[in-house]
């Protein structure tokens, strides 16, 4: 089925959800009116993506915002996949919204939790695909994209997937040695990443990331790299650029031609596998300082 696509790459603020939730409605409003049948925007669009962003009041002050994308989407008959935080069963959830016309239609948590993350917020464990009218759609959020095996669910079985991130641009803050190889190798995944999983799973990605910064983490300034972009298992429809915020739309045929490209090595490994183990070894010990705080918690 051919639809159009809107992947809107935006500055997400971490200091001002009033703001992001303008620049979101503008995004998508723009989007719309060049023909936009279905929009993407960013990770945590609406909270923002900082450590100080990770808590049960930001979660809080974020429903009444996140709840106004029920009625831009019935306002525009459009559907829109957001990103925000979201308290769920009193646990916070790094969350992909998906809303129709109709409503709120369903939510996907984030899998794979970058190591900050998991000392406030808990991964979501199962895939989703969404049954839209324009084929089945499935989501992944951010580092979801470097793990194979979570693709692996939604092989052969959608028409889309729908993927928000928001990417940092290492290479910002790291030039040379072993981390400058791997900064650059980070920063070329966000090429590559979009293409593979389309091949993988047999069907077109849409890729939207923020831009922009400083986002605040653990002391250090972060900045995020765009690179957003709509491709398919044959190759790219429309690339962003990796600098400011820009408005990506293409009509395309939603299907599933049948996954190919099993065997070679996901884009990974290599020079950012190294800091993957290590950042491992730290999400674990940051989910143990989680599980002891809501043990001890009233």
């Amino acid at each position: 089925m051919k639809v159009t696509v809107a992947s809107c790459q935006i500055d997400v603020s971490s200091a001002s959800m009033e703001k992001n939730m303008a620049a979101c409605e503008e995004a998508v409003k723009e989007a719309v009116a060049k023909g936009a049948q279905i929009c993407l925007l960013p990770e945590l669009a609406v909270t923002g993506y900082t450590v100080a962003c990770y808590n049960r009041q930001q979660a809080e002050k974020a429903l009444p915002l996140v709840a106004r994308f029920e009625g831009l989407a019935r306002e525009l008959s459009v559907h829109i996949f957001v990103g925000f935080l979201r308290e769920e069963e009193g646990r916070l959830r790094n969350t992909q919204g998906y809303f129709t016309p109709k409503g709120l239609a369903g939510m996907y948590f984030k899998n794979e939790l970058v190591a900050h993350e998991n000392l406030f917020a808990v991964p979501g464990k199962e895939p989703v695909i969404h049954d839209t009218p324009f084929g089945r759609i499935g989501c992944a959020i951010c580092k979801d994209m470097l793990y194979k095996e979570v693709f692996l669910p939604y092989r052969g079985k959608v028409e889309m997937m729908a993927i928000s991130s928001a990417w940092p641009d290492l290479s910002r803050d790291y030039k040379r040695g072993p981390l400058g190889k791997a900064a650059r190798h980070n920063d070329l995944l966000i090429r590559e990443l979009p293409q593979r999983i389309a091949s993988y799973v047999g069907a077109p990605v849409v890729y939207c990331d923020s831009w922009g910064g400083p986002h605040r983490l653990f002391g250090s300034d972060v900045w995020m790299i765009g690179g957003s972009c709509i491709v398919t298992p044959e190759g790219f429809v429309e690339k962003g650029g990796t600098t400011g915020e820009q408005m990506l739309v293409a009509e395309m045929e939603l299907k599933n031609t049948g996954p190919v490209d099993d065997v070679a090595p996901w884009p990974s490994r290599g020079y950012l596998t190294p800091l993957l183990a290590a950042e491992h070894t730290l999400y674990k010990a940051c989910g143990l300082v989680r599980a002891v705080r809501e043990k001890l918690a009233p």
